[in-house]
């Protein structure tokens, strides 16, 4: 005969008793974990693209910091220069909100002398008092 052949299974009449060891499982070496210093350390925010909320400006004399995007929430004036970005790759977006400087004395909306890699955009620069000013900027 040929075709399907069927077994019963065997049935043990025994409990069921795990064996219990007093031994401590071995733990992998430090070796095995990878390892990263500050500076290779993995960012999720950067992994997920995710940006840091711009901090708000509301004042002229501003403290910048590097690495940072800037909004202006208000508008802002002030005697002389407003803004002095003293940091690298900065972003100020102004979002079309009004800068006005020099309004008793010289100087600049922005001044951004000497620092690189940064935006300054939307923003309406206006000159405060033109008629005593020698030296007046925008941006300088």
């Amino acid at each position: 005969m040929t075709g399907f052949y069927y077994s019963e299974p065997e049935i043990v009449d025994e409990p069921f008793a795990p064996e219990i060891t007093s031994e401590i499982p071995h733990e992998p070496s430090q070796d095995s974990y990878p390892t990263f210093s500050a500076e290779e350390m993995p960012s999720v925010q950067e992994d997920l693209g995710i940006q840091d909320a711009p901090v708000n400006i509301s004042y002229c004399g501003f403290s910048f910091s590097a690495n940072t995007d800037y909004v202006l929430n208000q508008s802002i004036s002030s005697s002389g220069t407003c803004l002095t970005v003293n940091a690298t790759n900065v972003t100020v977006d102004c979002q079309g909100k009004m800068i006005n400087y020099s309004q008793v004395s010289q100087g600049a909306g922005i001044n951004i002398t000497g620092f690189n890699s940064s935006t300054i955009k939307n923003c309406n620069i206006v000159q405060g008092n033109s008629s005593q000013i020698q030296c007046a900027c925008d941006i300088l």
